[in-house]
């Protein structure tokens, strides 16, 4: 079927054929092939969010850094209101850089992953869940069970693998419907969320042994105010244990131009001290790979027995900014 529109002539139903065989030519590794069905989808129907998203990442795998940037300009152009779009051309520096991943944007990008999200993953050499793991046990009493325990952006599930074993009480917190429905059927956890992180952590008036978030904020660039809010959810003793992508840079945070967010370890040291939490240990280590090449990261726990909060001067301050911005 095709729809007039103006001089063109949209045709929705060659798009998506168009965009269904890209889809075949990448699980074959036809790369070449699917890049030209994609632009082919692109232009027999220019709304079409899926090919131009696929398209970017096809280009931003091949380090075709410029034209992966005006891909993503293209699918804001065409599609102003979508939040994939709009934080992609911030990514690739066509716009500012949010202080966080949108909900939306977060929402559609697991929701079309969910399916296959693990899957992926293990091709990725994925590990931030077990890196995770492995340094909370190395902080926790080694006869530690019964524990009340909070992994947000649990997504599929996968650290509850690892923490069920240790938990009276796990819950589980995520934005994706889809990644949600995966981890219900792991049978790991005692009670599912459905809410922004923030959002959650802010309300929730629970006391927790143990609180973890593996690869979750590499979506947020400031990480105060979730800092700010987990610090009052832990209880005494209680240890918060989490993974950042590392950022070569001394200070500050920055979106990069996958999407995600890296963040310093002097950055991290000085939010979790403002949030009156002191890092009791830090892991550099590896989260995955990523078009070829390791993607290091930090892995730290900290726990809620700080000393006062670090001054605010103007060193502090500096620390504090982002590296996408200047100083005022």
């Amino acid at each position: 079927m095709t729809t007039p529109r103006g001089n063109e002539v949209i045709c929705p139903d060659e798009a998506l054929a168009c965009l269904n065989r890209a889809r075949e030519c990448l699980h074959d590794r036809n790369f070449d092939t699917a890049e030209l069905l994609l632009r082919r989808a692109i232009a027999q129907d220019p709304k079409l969010a899926l090919a131009y998203e696929l398209l970017g990442k096809l280009l931003y795998r091949d380090a075709r850094a410029q034209e992966s940037a005006a891909v993503y300009r293209a699918w804001l152009e065409a599609t102003p209101a979508d939040p994939m779009a709009a934080h992609l051309v911030a990514a690739t520096g066509g716009a500012a850089a949010p202080e966080r991943a949108s909900d939306g944007f977060v929402t559609g990008l697991f929701e079309r992953a969910a399916a296959d999200f693990d899957t992926v993953l293990a091709t990725l050499g994925y590990q931030a869940p077990q890196l995770v793991f492995e340094s909370a046990a190395a902080v926790l009493d080694p006869a530690a069970v019964g524990l009340h325990i909070l992994d947000l952006g649990c997504g599929t599930g996968l650290c509850g693998d690892w923490f069920r074993p240790l938990a009276r009480r796990l819950v589980g917190v995520d934005l994706s419907p889809g990644m949600l429905a995966q981890a219900r059927a792991r049978g790991c956890y005692h009670e599912l969320v459905r809410e922004e992180l923030t959002a959650y952590v802010t309300r929730c008036e629970e006391g927790f042994d143990l609180i973890t978030a593996a690869d979750v904020f590499c979506y947020f660039g400031d990480l105060t105010t979730p800092f700010t809010a987990i610090a009052s959810l832990l209880r005494p003793n209680g240890r918060f244990i989490f993974s950042v992508e590392e950022m070569n840079a001394d200070e500050g945070f920055a979106l990069l131009e996958h999407g995600r967010y890296a963040h310093s370890a002097s950055y991290v040291d000085y939010v979790l001290r403002r949030a009156r939490l002191a890092p009791i240990a830090t892991r550099t280590a590896m989260l995955r790979f990523e078009r070829g090449a390791p993607v290091q990261g930090l892995v730290i726990a900290a726990n809620p027995s700080a000393p006062p909060p670090v001054s605010i001067d103007t060193e502090c301050d500096t620390v504090g900014q982002s590296a996408n911005t200047s100083p005022p």
